[in-house]
């Protein structure tokens, strides 16, 4: 009989998990996942549809025609179509009693007319085109993708894909833990009730963290002084004095903040929110939410919703540490 693998120090896969809520999107009790509330663009059960191009063509052309979408379409169209199988077979729109290929091109977002599309159709046969309404995002349970299948276009169901990224995602949880209670003992250390701080981190390999920048305000209301505007600040001013170091060859025209870390002790506010969004941070996690202002949980869902140059990830800390920071009177 074999010996259960837990006995020898390894994990079973159920044990790899325990650390995550996936109904209410918790890792290791303390740290809450913001989404945007439209993500599954369902409203009264009936998703939000987009509007895409559908193109008939005979089976012959199918493989120039995908080529056409790989190549010159999906790399540009900005709203993502892959929870939809792009190819169904039916009957003609114009002619039912013919079976053709339908062939979902792009949005009407990225390509608005009906002439747009034949302009990237020329060298391919093609017996129609015409709008049709699909839903917009993914639908995040089986039984649902197989309703939208039947309602509207088969679906490509392959799990619910936040179950999956909750499952996947890897936070070493204790340097997550110190860097909050560093943050927690330095907002303590001002005296000030409303007091604000934000790092800026970059993570290493091993998942530990190193704070890059910190922006502190201690309540005033010139909006250049919120904290994460200052913290921004720095890593500008850090990067202003390395390139100057360099040879105007040799500068990075990279965003500023690519993929690095934020620690704030409340929710930014809309204007930091978006300078968040156009500095291309990877992640955000904040103690306390500010419901006046706030552009993640408290309103627009800003860093997670589509249409934006950019989306990264949101966390608000709930463990306990986090009731040690008081709500803020101005939220900034």
């Amino acid at each position: 009989m074999s010996e259960c693998p837990s006995k020898f120090g390894m994990k079973t896969q159920q044990e790899a998990f325990d650390h995550v809520d996936l109904e209410n999107g918790i890792l290791y009790k303390a740290l809450k996942q913001i989404r945007f509330i439209n993500s599954n663009n369902v409203i009264n059960g009936c998703p939000t549809l987009i509007s895409v191009w559908c193109c008939e063509i005979e089976p012959s052309q199918t493989k120039a025609l995908i080529s056409i979408i790989r190549e010159r379409v999906s790399p540009h169209d900005f709203d993502s179509l892959v929870h939809i199988k792009r190819i169904s077979k039916g009957p003609s729109k114009s002619d039912p009693s013919k079976t053709v290929l339908k062939v979902i091109f792009s949005t009407s977002h990225y390509i608005e007319t009906r002439a747009g599309v034949e302009s990237f159709l020329n060298l391919i046969v093609v017996l129609d085109i015409y709008l049709v309404n699909l839903p917009q995002s993914a639908p995040q349970t089986k039984e649902l993708s197989q309703k939208w299948s039947l309602e509207y276009w088969p679906m490509s169901w392959k799990g619910n894909p936040n179950h999956q990224f909750l499952n996947s995602v890897k936070f070493d949880i204790l340097h997550e833990r110190n860097l909050i209670n560093k943050l927690v003992s330095q907002a303590q250390s001002t005296g000030c009730d409303q007091v604000l701080i934000t790092y800026i981190a970059k993570q290493a390999p091993d998942l530990s963290i190193e704070i890059t920048a910190i922006g502190l305000n201690l309540g005033s209301a010139n909006p250049y002084d919120h904290s994460v505007m200052r913290a921004i600040e720095k890593i500008s001013m850090d990067e202003r004095e390395r390139r100057d170091h360099l040879s105007a060859k040799n500068n990075s025209s990279n965003y500023l903040c690519h993929n690095l870390l934020v620690y704030t002790t409340h929710e930014p506010c809309v204007m930091c929110c978006m300078a968040l969004v156009h500095s291309r941070v990877g992640r955000v996690i904040y103690l306390r939410e500010s419901p006046g202002t706030g552009g993640f949980e408290s309103n627009y869902q800003l860093g997670d919703r589509d249409g934006l140059n950019w989306k990264f990830e949101i966390w608000k800390w709930v463990g306990k540490e986090a009731d040690v920071i008081s709500p803020s009177m101005i939220n900034f």
